[in-house]
């Protein structure tokens, strides 16, 4: 009887062992695979980003949600005779700004295959929009498309001849590290327009170099004219009707809009080099119903005197040490 009560004791207790055991085991491993799915989930460290200095240029991973970067760009580009130079200008600057960003090509005009090659071997991804009738995206559609591929804390539109100096980079971290202060904020700006002629070396298209070259040969245009619009995740896209890009008055409405709702409209032209670079197209003269394809889907519906650069109420510039500032001015509608 004792040696019987004994043996089931050291075998109830050998049992426990193997259980403890076991658990310890499965602990890690589940603990593992979970990491690993986070992982997976929101995409490997540095999977989608580039150092400051832009070296690196791994491609994005176009089947998994991303880590939140600080920008996501994206424009679209016109198919005409003299763009390809242009085309491929554009993509080497954007592509060799520095920091943890995201570039998409939108493209309804150029052949896959041509638009594929444009943006092989750099950061950029090419998505298809939705457009109009006449072939020309809706600008909200690309930020909700935007917005789908990657987690970010700007999203931004801009023209497919816009060049950009690191300013845009260095302006978009300054705002973010001030978002607790601000509402939902929008970046708008003046561009520097030059001739495509001035352009005579691919070194001068590396965004530290632009200033040099805006300097030399560009020309700051006009307060109305806003190529760009970098906003945050929460600008409410949904309550905007369907313009599109590169037609009338889109650029205006957007920012009118954003002043009327109260919105912080920051006004960067003081530290954001965006240089025009002006192509003449040698395309015929748009359909009267593509070219006021805005006007007549917007009617009377914004005060213009309050949609330029100059009625945004914030502006930024950079202080004696070379930081960059956002501050408090008196809007001018004129």
């Amino acid at each position: 009887m004792i040696w019987q009560r004994l043996r089931r004791a050291a075998l109830t207790l050998l049992a426990g062992y193997v259980i403890v055991f076991t658990l310890i085991q499965i602990g890690p491993q589940k603990d593992s695979r979970a990491g690993s799915n986070v992982i997976e989930a929101f995409g490997s460290p540095g999977s989608s980003v580039t150092d400051v200095s832009g070296s690196s240029k791994s491609r994005v991973s176009r089947a998994q949600p991303q880590l939140t970067s600080l920008l996501t760009l994206f424009t679209t580009f016109r198919n005409h005779s003299n763009a390809d130079r242009l085309h491929r200008a554009l993509v080497r600057n954007w592509d060799l700004l520095p920091g943890n960003i995201n570039l998409i090509l939108f493209s309804t005009e150029l052949p896959d295959g041509e638009a594929d090659s444009l943006v092989s071997g750099t950061r950029f991804l090419h998505l298809q929009p939705k457009a109009n009738r006449f072939g020309v995206p809706f600008l909200k559609s690309m930020y909700s498309d935007a917005a789908k591929r990657f987690r970010s804390d700007f999203y931004g539109y801009v023209n497919g001849d816009i060049f950009f100096d690191n300013g845009v980079i260095q302006t978009v971290s300054a705002v973010r590290n001030n978002l607790l202060t601000f509402a939902t904020t929008i970046l708008i700006g003046r561009r520097t327009t030059c001739g495509m002629s001035d352009f005579l070396s691919l070194d001068e298209i590396r965004p530290e170099n632009l200033r040099r070259v805006a300097d030399k040969i560009g020309s700051l245009d006009r307060a109305d004219a806003e190529d760009y619009f970098l906003v945050t995740a929460d600008f409410p896209w949904q309550e905007l009707p369907d313009v599109v890009v590169g037609r009338k008055s889109f650029d205006n409405y957007v920012v009118w809009f954003a002043i009327t709702h109260n919105f912080t409209v920051i006004d960067v032209t003081g530290t954001v080099l965006a240089l025009h670079v002006n192509v003449p197209a040698s395309q015929g003269k748009r359909r009267l119903a593509d070219h006021l394809y805005n006007k007549w889907k917007l009617g009377d519906r914004y005060d213009y005197k309050k949609s330029m650069t100059v009625s945004a109420p914030y502006a930024t510039h950079r202080d004696k040490a070379g930081d960059i500032r956002v501050e408090a001015r008196e809007p001018f509608y004129d």
